[in-house]
């Protein structure tokens, strides 16, 4: 009931009985006395006694009184979840600026550079600008995503050349994250779990490697490591660690066959 403008707005009420089911969208269920051959009587009775209970001094009983009070709580719970819902989409919409592909992506293209491939997205989730923790943590989880999903289940699909070219790519942006002059104090916050990124990609690099059983990708990622381990000193042990990955021991055998699918131009 509204109690503003009274003399310009007006209310019906309005009670019946209806059949329950579960597309019943409204209502309260009622107890098993009230049939199909009664309810017309229970209709009649209640309206007799909400006539008798509508009326104006009601509205300072201290039951009245409690139910707005009610109402006024459930309003205002409303209002503060579609806030919150209305800033989780905004949030959605802003860090969508980070395209994902399939968690088990691997580009069309039998000439197709892979590296250059994952790149794409790689730089867009590095590059990313946050504006809170939340948006730097969502940062970080779309980088683990790579290494931690991505590259188990593309190695499932028989595919180390491709898992080889996430994880290369991989250890090669974390750097342009990590090294960026407007985060640093969020890449100070969270240093526990950038090492644990930096020193899971690396694993992920070695063990990709293993698996295509590549003699020549053996030589570059040792190289790699070599040259890059160093650059983490602000972590301590990295170096160390990153050097104890290596895979000193050259490959028998020839590289796992990898068979690559056409894009529509090749086709």
């Amino acid at each position: 009931m509204e109690l503003n403008n009274t003399q310009h707005k007006s209310f019906l009420w309005h009670l019946d009985f209806e059949p329950f089911t579960w597309h019943t969208f409204y209502g309260e269920q009622c107890p098993p006395f009230v049939t199909e051959e009664n309810k017309e009587a229970w209709k009649r009775y209640l309206k007799k006694v909400i006539k008798k209970h509508l009326k104006a001094e009601v509205m300072n009983t201290p039951e009245f009184r409690d139910i707005e009070l009610q109402i006024r709580e459930e309003k205002l719970l409303r209002i503060k979840w579609d806030e919150k819902r209305k800033r989780s989409m905004e949030k959605q919409r802003y860090r969508a600026k980070m395209e994902r592909p399939r968690i088990n992506y691997i580009p069309k293209g039998l000439m197709v550079d892979y590296e250059d491939e994952y790149s794409k997205y790689l730089i867009q989730e590095v590059s990313f600008e946050p504006r809170d923790n939340d948006d730097f943590t969502a940062q970080l989880r779309l980088l683990e995503r790579w290494h931690k999903k991505s590259i188990p289940q593309i190695l499932e699909k028989n595919r180390p050349d491709a898992a080889y070219a996430i994880a290369m790519t991989l250890c090669k942006h974390i750097p342009l994250l990590i090294n960026r002059d407007d985060i640093q104090e969020l890449v100070g916050e969270y240093k526990r779990r950038i090492g644990k990124l930096i020193f899971d990609s690396y694993h992920a690099l070695v063990e990709t490697v293993k698996a295509w059983n590549n003699e020549e990708k053996r030589q570059d990622v040792c190289r790699f490591i070599t040259e890059n381990a160093g650059q983490y000193q602000h972590y301590r042990g990295m170096k160390k660690r990153l050097m104890g990955l290596m895979p000193e021991m050259p490959f028998d055998g020839e590289p796992v066959t990898v068979v690559r699918e056409p894009n529509d131009f090749e086709i």
